[in-house]
């Protein structure tokens, strides 16, 4: 489970990526990245910077926040987008 590990969480433009300080195999196969605040207008995608992020350890869920308005909830733990918030 993501909450009961010591984690690293890092994000750069449209990117969010979870690594584990643990240097065990097994929890390094856990580690991921994931695309984020991004739009697609007229067949051209924009990417926006990520500026904050925020870790629920209890449910392992975060939060990000984005250039583009845009707060985002995500599950660490299925590592998928739970829902959006707008301006």
């Amino acid at each position: 489970m993501i909450s009961s590990m010591i984690l690293k969480i890092f994000f750069y433009p449209g990117r969010v990526a979870v690594e584990f300080f643990d240097s065990n195999p097994e929890i390094q196969k856990k580690k991921y990245a994931f695309k984020c605040h991004r739009s697609k207008e007229n067949g051209i995608e924009n990417i926006f910077p990520v500026n904050a992020i925020a870790f629920h350890k209890q449910y392992g869920t975060f939060a990000t926040g984005g250039s583009d308005a845009f707060v985002n909830m995500w599950d660490g733990a299925n590592k998928k987008r739970l829902c959006q918030f707008h301006q």
